[in-house]
């Protein structure tokens, strides 16, 4: 079924009314656009409960911030923006927890400023294995070493005959450009998914 994008009647007297706290003017502006919002949610995160939540957040950040209404210049780009924010971050979240994402900070660095991470990735998650394919030869080694074998970084030191803090920074580089990847292919699923949802 599609969605209608009609036009609101009186749609900036509505919005300069809900500046001022008018909730019937703010109903107004709800009921109007929320179905579009909803229908637009719904398409790139196919849940009926992730596109009431954040359908429900939107206008929950509208009305708490609505001082600014007056002076937006688009309400319907405005607010349609602010849904697809709403939902690249849930996308973002959801893609962490499913790869069962934990960081744990090492509080025994005393000659360093930089914070050693390991990040508990889900070794099946096919992104997370497409970015480790794409690193340099001795980075991808240190990473499969201690996530795959399990190897210290002291260990791993030993084995490749490099300084404890070589391994740290190359493991470190290497979880930096994983967790960049997979949110640069976040984001172009959903640019691809709005892509698609404009030829149909």
């Amino acid at each position: 079924m599609s969605v209608q994008f009609t036009i609101l009647p009186n749609e900036k007297d509505l919005f300069v009314r809900a500046a001022e706290g008018d909730q019937t003017a703010f109903t107004n502006i709800f009921d109007h656009y929320s179905p579009r919002l909803f229908a637009f949610i719904l398409k790139i995160t196919k849940s009926q409960s992730a596109a009431e939540d954040i359908t429900q957040e939107v206008f929950l950040k509208l009305w708490t911030n609505r001082e600014k209404l007056p002076d937006i210049k688009s309400y319907s780009s405005y607010i349609f923006t602010m849904a697809f924010n709403y939902t690249v971050n849930y996308i973002k979240r959801n893609i962490w927890e499913a790869g069962k994402l934990r960081i744990i900070e090492n509080n025994g660095i005393t000659h360093s400023n930089i914070t050693e991470e390991i990040i508990d990735f889900n070794e099946s998650n096919l992104l997370v294995q497409q970015a480790v394919q794409q690193l340099p030869p001795q980075k991808k080694i240190i990473y499969k070493l201690n996530r795959e074998q399990g190897l210290t970084l002291e260990q791993i030191a030993g084995q490749m005959n490099l300084s404890r803090n070589t391994v740290r920074n190359h493991l470190a580089e290497a979880i930096n450009f994983i967790r960049t990847y997979i949110k640069q292919q976040t984001i172009s699923v959903i640019v691809l998914i709005l892509s698609n949802n404009r030829l149909h």
